[in-house]
């Protein structure tokens, strides 16, 4: 697990900052939720379940969820890499201009990480659909910054071009 993107120090999540917090998203919305509630209450949860189908976040589901959002202050979406993209910004976008702070956690391969640097932070999982469930149990502890992990501010963006080689310490 990687956070990829941390920009106004978001991530961990705190009371002061966060609150009120809610998870939404195409798989393990209720395993996130319950990880999240040990350290904040109460979680608000809308789960996107048509994506999982047609393997695109709706309009429809983005209006869903963005009529039911007032009053969250940071919001946590789980995407994977089956979704297409243009659905997980679409919903990103909408979720901001509502005024909410947004955390992606995008499992699996990172090919629609590219798509996702509008969000505030974004946490990157390498792994498989079927280990989906155990990688979401670990994320509440994570997002909260009670697990084995540290942030640590670089002072600045870093940004590569494709071909173009980094040496970070």
């Amino acid at each position: 697990i990687t956070v990829v993107q941390n920009r106004e120090g978001i991530l961990p999540l705190s009371k002061n900052a966060s609150m009120p917090v809610g998870v939404t998203g195409t798989v393990g919305v209720e395993i996130l939720t319950k990880g999240l509630e040990e350290h904040f209450k109460p979680i608000s949860q809308q789960l996107i379940t048509t994506a999982r189908h047609i393997g695109e976040i709706g309009d429809f589901e983005i209006e869903r969820i963005t009529s039911h959002i007032r009053g969250i202050r940071t919001l946590v979406c789980i995407f994977t890499d089956t979704d297409r993209p243009e659905g997980q910004v679409r919903l990103v976008r909408a979720l901001q201009e509502k005024g909410a702070k947004v955390v992606v956690v995008l499992l699996g391969y990172p090919s629609n990480l590219p798509h996702l640097a509008e969000a505030e932070a974004v946490v990157l999982a390498y792994c498989d659909p079927a280990k989906y469930e155990v990688t979401i149990a670990a994320m509440g502890n994570i997002l909260a910054g009670v697990a084995p992990i540290g942030f640590r501010d670089v002072g600045r963006d870093i940004s590569v071009k494709s071909g173009e080689a980094r040496t970070f310490n």
